[in-house]
């Protein structure tokens, strides 16, 4: 709790001042509980610090999630490493724990569990071509889940040849024009 202000009974204006919860000390649990609370008004002289207890009810904290990855475009064949960091939205807080599927195209890759609210995937298994990389946090006791969006988009791009073969060169009036067969994607 922070800030707030107390009703004065005689002439109904607020009290400015800070409420604390007193047991326990810390955030309350999830769901409805009856809490002792402490109001300190910030004006001592006038007014009295209360002490009594309310209903409270605490929900889960809602979360966003933003997926990366180390290299895109990445080589064919080549791990690629993906993350998906899961966040609190605010007035939330702390590190959401759990688990996280990645999905390609919205197909299932795998699930991997969150550490210091971070999951991390590596795959040397996406094939050519562009991926749309989704993830889903499927929350916990504490967050609800999330996905990101819009997806990432991975692109995967030949590993180059290892010899100059069906490439070739010509030069004409001084300018060197190299070309290769159209199965060489993501040349430039």
């Amino acid at each position: 709790l922070s800030g707030g202000s107390v009703t004065n009974g005689n002439d109904a204006s607020p009290v400015p001042g800070t409420f604390a919860f007193t047991s326990p000390a810390t955030v309350p649990p999830l769901g409805f509980s009856t809490q002792s609370v402490k109001f300190t008004p910030t004006d001592t002289i006038n007014f009295p610090t209360l002490t009594t207890t309310v209903d409270v009810i605490v929900d889960p904290a809602n979360t966003t999630m933003l997926v990366g990855s180390a290299a895109n475009p990445a080589v064919e064949g080549v791990n690629v490493t993906l993350t998906a960091t899961v966040s609190p939205v605010a007035p939330g807080a702390g590190i959401p724990t759990g688990t996280v599927d990645f999905k390609d195209g919205g197909v299932y890759l795998t699930t991997v569990g969150l550490v210091g609210g971070v999951a991390t995937y590596d795959t040397p298994s996406l094939t050519l071509g562009s991926h749309n990389i989704t993830a889903e946090y499927l929350g916990d006791g504490n967050y609800n889940g999330s996905t990101n969006s819009p997806a990432l988009t991975q692109v995967i791009i030949p590993f180059p040849p290892t010899s100059a073969t069906n490439i070739t060169a010509t030069v004409s009036g001084g300018n060197l024009t190299l070309t290769w067969p159209s199965s060489y994607t993501g040349w430039t």
